[in-house]
């Protein structure tokens, strides 16, 4: 979803809070995903651990936990979507990130 004036969750996209001008892209993890994180074991707090945790995985097994979390592409560049394409991520016509055969077999 394009969202120009909000700021947005670095993993599903999902407009968070108002920033205007000031509006960051994928600064950010929202509370659901947060929680969703913790549920499965995982221990990130920021975009920071995301991106280690990203850069740590290997896509075979990055890529289920990405399909559980409805992990979605932004519109904009950032630094999130760039590392997981880097990764060989794939993304479907609507930004959402592939199911686990299609991603690991292309």
């Amino acid at each position: 979803m394009a969202h120009a004036d909000y700021d947005c969750c670095a993993i599903y996209d999902v407009k968070m809070t108002y920033g205007g001008w000031e509006a960051t892209t994928k600064e950010q993890i929202c509370d659901v995903c947060l929680e969703k994180l913790r549920e499965m074991g995982i221990d990130i707090k920021n975009v920071e651990d995301l991106i280690e945790f990203i850069e740590k995985t290997d896509v075979n097994k990055l890529v289920p936990i990405l399909v559980k979390l409805e992990a979605r592409r932004c519109y904009y560049w950032n630094e999130v979507d760039e590392l997981l394409i880097k990764k060989g991520i794939k993304f479907d016509e609507n930004r959402y990130v592939v199911n686990y055969m299609e991603a690991v077999d292309d």
